[in-house]
């Protein structure tokens, strides 16, 4: 868990105080049920920054809170900041009391960013800067690649390490990306095969700025890249609207990732590659 420590969002004047002697980020379970913790990441808080964090077992937390030692959870907001404080405390049967789950220690799924850079560059930063320590995030900044054909387009993101062991694709969907060629070339690249790995999954997040964020799920195909949109219709891809909850991201990234098997159901071929952009 080698991670940056990142700054705190601590408002108001004066407010230059420690929230707890340890933060924590994330828990580990037992199990796949997420009924016991075993595991959490502590970090030092060392009031204008947390230290980086270190996997501490639930006996040690435990006996840390019987010695009066405090512990806050923490969460990171869309500027990268550790925010939203809640306290942690010693159940009346001597476990753990807290009110809200954080995202899982485990490894670093890798994911590659695609977007509309000149519509939702804003999105792509928070979504980096919420989930750092959660992936290990990727994306091509605007003109990194410069090819006309969509098979030199493609080869270069494996070759330069884009793709080449990506495992989720997260497309970031504004009202115009359906219209992005590189957006469509991304998403096929992608869906090619790659030796030692499988297909990449797909997640879509709609944006605030999409015409169907917050209408609960109901996705009109047509506003969608239309590679994106076949894949959705098979049921390889998952799409949601945008969130700022990183363990809802973690979570959505997971079920993508866990569709990867699911390759009878990928939409490649039969999709025509887009030769040139069609919109704003």
């Amino acid at each position: 868990m080698g991670e940056p420590a990142a700054g705190v969002d601590r408002e108001g004047v004066g407010a230059r105080v420690k929230w707890a002697d340890y933060c924590i980020s994330k828990f580990g379970w037992e199990g796949t049920q997420e009924t016991r913790i075993e595991r959490l990441a502590v970090h030092d808080d060392l009031v204008d920054k947390l230290g980086q964090p270190v996997e501490r077992s639930r006996a040690w937390v435990i006996k840390e809170l019987q010695a009066g030692r405090t512990f806050a959870l923490v969460d990171k907001n869309e500027k990268g900041l550790w925010s939203n404080p809640e306290a942690l405390r010693l159940s009346d049967d001597g476990g753990l009391h807290y009110a809200r789950k954080l995202p899982v220690i485990g490894p670093a799924t890798k994911v590659f960013t695609s977007f509309y850079h000149k519509d939702d560059e804003a999105k792509r930063q928070s979504f980096d800067h919420l989930t750092a320590d959660l992936f290990t995030n990727k994306s091509v900044g605007d003109g990194d690649i410069d090819s006309g054909l969509s098979d030199d387009y493609i080869k270069q993101l494996i070759q330069r390490g884009y793709l080449h062991d990506t495992t989720v694709l997260v497309l970031l969907l504004g009202p115009n990306t359906r219209h992005r060629m590189h957006v469509d070339w991304e998403i096929a690249g992608a869906l090619e095969y790659r030796v030692g790995d499988r297909y990449a999954g797909l997640l879509g997040l709609l944006l605030p700025t999409h015409p169907d964020f917050g209408e609960g799920r109901k996705v009109t195909y047509a506003s969608l890249p239309a590679r994106f949109a076949a894949n959705l219709r098979t049921g390889y891809a998952v799409v949601d609207d945008w969130t700022s909850d990183r363990r809802r991201l973690q979570q959505l990234v997971q079920t993508a990732f866990d569709r990867r098997s699911n390759t009878d159901k990928i939409e490649n071929r039969s999709v025509p590659r887009m030769v040139r952009d069609t919109g704003p």
